[in-house]
C-alpha cells in the first residue's frame, strides 16, 4: 500500500470551460509516483479529471518530500492548487498541505501560492473570476484528498 498520497479532483459544472494551464510535480529523486495526469480541459457542464500521486518506496520507512500543483484558465483568469508532503519518517512528521492561487497571468510559471494554515479548511476562490469554485479537503496523516467545484455563479 502507498505511504502518501496526494490526490486533486477537479469537477467543472459550471458553462465555462476551464483548460490546463501550468501543471508539474516535484519528486525525490529516483520516485516517479504520479498514478494520474490530469486531462487537457475541464469540459462545460459534467467535466471531471483527477491529478494523483502516490509514493511507496516498498518497504522503506521514509517518505521524502514530493508536491503536484496544477492551474485552470478560462481564457481570462486563472486558479489552482499545490498539495505538498513533506518528509514523514515511521509515518512521523508533518501532514500533506496545499495551498491556492488564483491571477490573470495565464500560461506563467511564476506563481504566488498562499499557504492554507488549517489543511483541513475548505477555501473558496473570489467570485470575481466569474464562477463559483470551492475545494474542500480531506487530510490524514500522509494522505490528502482535494476535491475542487466548479459551478457559474
Amino acid at each position: 500500500m502507498p505511504d502518501t498520497v496526494l490526490t486533486a479532483n477537479f469537477f467543472n459544472y459550471s458553462s465555462a470551460e476551464w483548460k490546463l494551464d501550468e501543471c508539474s510535480s516535484s519528486t525525490q529523486s529516483g520516485v516517479s509516483g504520479i498514478t494520474q495526469q490530469p486531462s487537457p480541459s475541464l469540459n462545460t457542464g459534467d467535466g471531471a479529471t483527477t491529478f494523483q500521486y502516490e509514493q511507496n518506496l516498498g518497504g522503506t520507512f521514509v517518505d521524502g518530500d514530493a508536491g503536484i500543483w496544477c492551474c485552470w484558465n478560462n481564457g481570462t483568469v486563472r486558479f489552482g492548487v499545490k498539495l505538498w508532503a513533506p518528509l514523514q519518517m515511521f509515518s512521523l512528521g508533518t501532514s500533506p498541505q496545499w495551498y491556492y492561487m488564483s491571477d490573470t497571468n495565464l500560461n506563467s510559471a511564476d506563481i504566488n501560492w498562499v499557504y492554507s494554515s488549517d489543511s483541513a479548511e475548505q477555501y473558496t476562490w473570489p467570485k470575481s473570476l466569474g464562477a463559483n469554485i470551492v475545494a474542500v479537503p480531506d487530510v490524514e496523516s500522509s494522505t490528502l484528498t482535494l476535491t475542487v467545484t466548479i459551478t457559474d455563479n
